[in-house]
């Protein structure tokens, strides 16, 4: 799935592309294992590095009637795809679908066609960069006010308003190329944020400009939800006070990004983080105001840049302890930015990810939950997701539950060493790293260690 939207409960217009496996489609699996191994070099995973293993070789069928996809990564290291594959080409015709844009962004694709540009946006964007940074696209079209609508049915009460889709087509000869994905026509879009985003190609004459946005009587298509939007202001709007603030804020957000952070543990039984900044200092003004705390709590404490450490913050289990620093800066008018920054954690005790399984798995029976779970993994139908989902029920409502143990997990674990030994190899890394302690072992079911030798031999030969 390569998205437009944010994974939120916005119910804003937004653009999905699902790609579906085919053993004889295209190699995209290559694309997205790069995009892995670059996502891989922020943070080193065992399960980032598997995920790039193992899709590595998947072939994907490309949607119809396109007939060619390519995946593309943007703002993350050395993966194989241009830095900003949308200027990559030329063409004839272009359209752009973007929320948000900037007068740069704009010039930059605009110069891509040499025939027709059409710009598809927010009424409050248009006229906030004026009719002058619009020149060449035409008349911009915004959503008319009939798509505004209710969908019933559904999660929750969905009210579809507001364009957030994200899109270029580019016709090129009998060609035509969409670009999909988080990329708005903005400057950051490609200077500074990390994006995704998803070309396809295909036949102009089925997939391009004209087609998109051509009409057919009374049938509804994407036009239908189209009106044109004039611009009449020539000149920008000045931006509100709060959007100054909020966008100085951004800034001062990108300024900390860019710094080194150091996350050093002090202590064994008390553990404290104590924060550390290095690289160009933010231009803070005045009255702002810096917290931070860990993801793992919730508790935000003050930082002061001009001390050293910045910030020191106590934690409560060795499990609790992370690289993951959540950042709060507070300006005028009562506005906040929020954000969460990668540390360098040094000093780390090295028992910490056993404490975090060990706080995950506070007894026998969340592991035989544990144990289900990763059995049914891939497979939600499966028996043993049917089990975990049963057993999973049962601990919620009765804490001395014990079923879910002996035979039927015992089966579960049978019937996947016959179809696939590989997938017992994860839960053999799980009992081996719990078997190191006494507190580990504990966590075990009474015999099960016993009765996980009889699977050693095949675990041995799935390894190699």
């Amino acid at each position: 799935l390569v998205l437009s939207r944010n994974l939120t409960h916005d119910t804003s217009w937004d653009l999905l592309v699902r790609l579906e496996e085919e053993e004889g489609g295209l190699p995209l699996g290559a694309d997205i294992s790069a995009a892995l191994i670059a996502l891989d070099g922020l943070a080193t995973s065992p399960v980032t590095r598997s995920l790039a293993d193992s899709v590595a070789s998947a072939r994907f069928a490309a949607p119809a009637p396109f007939d060619m996809v390519r995946l593309h990564l943007l703002g993350l290291g050395p993966v194989e795809s241009p830095l900003d594959p949308v200027i990559e080409d030329r063409g004839e015709r272009l359209l752009v679908v973007s929320p948000f844009l900037t007068p740069g962004r704009l010039e930059e694709l605009r110069a891509l066609a040499g025939r027709s540009c059409r710009l598809i946006s927010r009424p409050e964007e248009l006229e906030r960069l004026g009719a002058g940074a619009l020149e060449g696209w035409g008349t911009p079209l915004i959503l008319h006010e009939a798509a505004d609508t209710s969908v019933p049915g559904g999660p929750i009460d969905t009210q579809l308003g507001g364009l957030h889709a994200k899109l270029v087509v580019l016709d090129r000869g009998e060609r035509s190329t969409w670009f999909a994905g988080s990329m708005n026509a903005t400057a950051s879009a490609v200077d500074r944020n990390v994006e995704a985003c998803i070309s396809l190609s295909g036949p102009r004459r089925k997939v391009g400009v004209e087609k998109l946005l051509s009409r057919a009587g009374k049938e509804v298509r994407f036009r239908t939800l189209l009106c044109e939007f004039p611009v009449e202001s020539e000149e920008p709007l000045k931006p509100s006070p709060e959007q100054e603030e909020r966008d100085r804020l951004d800034r001062l957000g990108a300024q900390f990004a860019g710094m080194d952070l150091k996350a050093q543990v002090v202590g064994d039984e008390e553990p404290v983080l104590e924060l550390s900044f290095a690289g160009e200092p933010p231009e803070l003004r005045q009255g702002d105001r810096v917290s931070a705390r860990i993801v793992t709590r919730e508790h935000w404490l003050p930082v002061d840049l001009d001390t050293e450490p910045a910030a020191r913050i106590s934690v409560r289990r060795v499990s609790e302890i992370t690289g993951l620093i959540a950042l709060r800066l507070a300006g005028r008018l009562g506005l906040r930015h929020e954000l969460v920054l990668f540390a360098r954690l040094e000093g780390e005790p090295d028992d910490r990810i056993d404490r975090l399984l060990l706080d995950l798995i506070p007894d026998s029976r969340r592991f035989a939950l544990l144990l289900f779970l990763m059995l049914a993994a891939g497979d939600p139908d499966a028996e043993a997701a049917a089990l975990a989902r049963g057993l999973g029920g049962r601990l919620d409502a009765d804490a001395g539950a014990s079923e879910g143990f002996g035979l039927p997990l015992y089966e579960e674990l049978v019937r996947a060493s016959a179809r696939d030994p590989r997938r017992l190899v994860a839960i053999d890394d799980l009992v081996e790293r719990l078997a190191r302690s006494e507190e580990g072992r504990g966590r075990l079911p009474d015999g099960f260690r016993d009765m996980w030798q009889s699977f050693k031999p095949l675990i041995a030969a799935a390894r190699r």
